[in-house]
């Protein structure tokens, strides 16, 4: 069904403009502090040659626009803690209120995934019942449920969080055929009775 498969449906198109890009260069500061992070952002801002002309030449006044600034958890924390200290300064540029920091996605993940383990396997009460998401994995891992309960490696949460939202989805599938046809008792024998694309989208409207 892969001819059926147009582009993602467009709902509010960002307008295509041409970017400018600067290479930086390679700074010898460390960003563990609140006052590194402080000297990162200003060789960044620098050199890209933005900043506020009343106080600088030969700058560029970024008006109205943010600068998006992404890291990890501690570097946003770093990063808030600098703005509320610069919260009496007069002007927007010495607040820093351009300044939005944004979670790479990378770390947003493995926030997300040590979330899942602290609320769903780590909690005594996560684990309380034959549908927990411990049970679950105990089904494709069996041998590895006890690293899961002390405490596993973002790799191995974040393949089981995969893997079991993979085996949740076909089963819906499942019931969803046997809910459309009884005879249909597995994936595999709705999938040999050939069903249209247009009964696969009712199916997928119908548990959506």
């Amino acid at each position: 069904f892969m001819k059926h498969l147009d582009e993602p449906e467009v709902m509010e198109q960002i307008p295509l403009t041409k970017s400018e890009h600067r290479p930086l260069t390679t700074l010898d500061i460390n960003p563990s502090t609140v006052g590194g992070n402080a000297d990162v952002l200003t060789s960044i801002f620098r050199q890209a040659g933005i900043g506020d002309p009343s106080e600088v030449s030969h700058v560029q006044d970024i008006g109205e626009h943010v600068v998006l600034v992404s890291g990890d958890l501690l570097t946003g924390e770093r990063i808030r803690s600098l703005q509320e200290s610069r919260s009496i300064e007069a002007t927007k540029w010495r607040r820093l209120d351009f300044v939005v920091f944004v979670m790479g996605l990378f770390h947003f993940k493995m926030a997300c995934a040590d979330a899942i383990w602290r609320l769903f396997i780590n909690a005594v009460k996560g684990r309380s019942d034959h549908t927990s998401l411990i049970e679950m994995i105990g089904q494709i891992r069996p041998r590895e449920t006890g690293k899961f309960t002390s405490g596993p490696s973002f790799r191995a949460m974040h393949e089981a969080i995969q893997h079991v939202g993979a085996m949740l989805r076909l089963d819906c599938w499942r019931l969803e055929a046997m809910n459309t046809n009884p005879v249909f008792e597995s994936l595999e024998a709705f999938a040999e009775s050939n069903p249209s694309w247009d009964d696969l989208v009712a199916m997928a409207i119908r548990m959506s």
